[in-house]
């Protein structure tokens, strides 16, 4: 906007006055509207729009530190001028810019606004704008906030926030609708590895400079909302070419606990979940589980969107921490399925490509570093929306003869959220005295195939193959 006036604006002289808490916040949005205006200059692929907008590439006249003058782009004999100033109120009596800027309003103090930025408005066609983070409840900027929202002839209230218009109107909190436009350079993941050691007032504060949003409370790595937003999404047909389907298993690590197995692919950048679920095992023999493997390998690879291709390739993705024999058994059976199925079976966990954490031609070594590198990696996806399941998706179990997507999709629901630090300080899906292993299959899933793919990718260049 600030570059946009300076370019085109035909008011001549001193035309934006920039304020902020801190000279230098002031400085630097200045420097990013010359920023964007040297970008005009240099960037020869915007030259023919600004032929066509009728405007000459732009011209500094002076510039330093503190100030700089631009030649009309339209009209050269007119000159414009930006000036970064300190907030004092002493300091900037006499400035009379044709528009008044200010950074982190609500930080910038009461005599700003009422001692010197109210006066500088009764002059007609003066206007100012106030940017700023929602600030603390006892923020005396609420006031003036409030004051506008009650009625007001000279301001008007813009709310760029996370919450959509929907959720706004039902009057809720917090919204999950728009977290998919964050810019990436917000680090929505990074923020959340972040406040996991923080004290809940920082964390929430650290939040809302960042997203314009007021933390309800850190309960679990995966947000409920965005959690059940993801689950409730439509269900996609895509088209696959050559994929490359990894089968991610968390076995049982004792005769009562149970087995998670999930089949992904990814394509055009959102990942496809084609199959998941969860077996009890309890009572259960090593061949029950095979039988389990079996079966829902056979079913993904007959899957209506994978049978009319070509050239399917499967990897296995199966946790080797407790028994690698039990492991090994089942990457044969996957093996074992997918050479009947006329698909191509490849084994990328070797030393060559993975140094460490796993068990060469076997499967992968859990740790907390790579756990919380999968929670972090899909919960971005999640918040992205770039995960998506296949319409029909697979799933197998308890009741493998009328197995229900509903119940799947439930099940991974309710482990997802529960998702949190253990009293140890560990990332445990277990935290509430359930069993994680569909959700656990589903995130290491997600983290090793990316990392497969990357060296697929890294090998096609030079020319060798997994």
């Amino acid at each position: 906007m600030y570059a946009a006036l300076m370019m085109l604006s035909p008011l001549g002289g001193d035309l934006i006055d920039m304020y902020a808490p801190l000279f230098k916040r002031s400085q630097a949005v200045m420097y990013g509207a010359r920023q964007y205006i040297v970008e005009c200059q240099t960037n020869k692929a915007w030259w023919p729009e600004l032929a066509a907008l009728g405007m000459s590439l732009p011209r500094f006249k002076q510039e330093n530190t503190e100030t700089f003058t631009l030649y009309n782009c339209v009209y050269p004999a007119i000159e414009n001028k930006f000036q970064s100033c300190p907030i004092s109120v002493v300091s900037n009596r006499g400035n009379n810019a044709h528009c008044v800027g200010t950074d982190e309003t609500a930080w910038c103090g009461r005599d700003h606004i009422y001692k010197m930025i109210m006066p500088l408005l009764l002059v007609e066609g003066r206007v100012a704008t106030f940017i700023t983070t929602p600030p603390e409840p006892e923020n005396d900027f609420n006031d003036f906030i409030r004051q506008i929202k009650e009625g007001s002839s000279i301001f008007t209230l813009r709310n760029h926030s996370l919450l959509c218009d929907d959720c706004i109107e039902a009057d809720k909190k917090r919204c999950v609708h728009k977290l998919a436009w964050v810019p990436s350079f917000k680090g929505v993941l990074k923020l959340e590895e972040m406040i996991r050691g923080m004290p809940l007032n920082e964390a929430e504060s650290l939040e809302a400079e960042l997203y314009g949003r007021i933390r309800a409370g850190k309960k679990s790595y995966f947000d409920r909302e965005q959690v059940s937003h993801f689950i409730e999404m439509g269900d996609v047909t895509p088209a696959f070419v050559d994929p490359v389907v990894a089968i991610s298993v968390d076995p049982p690590s004792h005769d009562v606990s149970c087995m998670g197995v999930t089949a992904l692919t990814v394509v055009a950048g959102i990942t496809v979940i084609l199959g998941t679920c969860e077996v009890v095992c309890e009572r259960s023999a090593v061949i029950d589980l095979e039988i389990s493997i079996r079966l829902f390998t056979r079913a993904v690879l007959q899957h209506h969107t994978l049978r009319q291709c070509k050239n399917v390739r499967v990897i296995s993705i199966v946790e080797a921490n407790n028994n690698g024999i039990l492991a090994k058994t089942i990457t044969s059976c996957i093996e074992d399925e997918t050479r009947k199925a006329n698909a191509t079976f490849l084994m990328p966990f070797i030393k060559a490509y993975f140094p460490r954490d796993i068990v060469p031609d076997v499967g992968i070594l859990c740790t907390e570093t790579n756990k919380l590198e999968g929670v972090v990696e899909l919960y971005m996806a999640i918040v992205k929306r770039q995960v998506r399941f296949v319409s029909r998706f697979v799933t197998v179990g308890q009741h493998t003869m009328a197995p229900t997507c509903a119940n799947a999709k439930n099940k991974l629901f309710q482990q997802l959220v529960e998702f949190k630090d253990d009293k140890k300080g560990k990332v445990s899906g277990k935290t509430a005295n359930t069993h994680d292993d569909q959700a656990m299959s589903l995130i290491q899933g997600f983290h090793w195939l990316g990392q497969v793919l990357c060296i697929m990718a890294h090998n096609r260049k030079g020319g060798v193959s997994i």
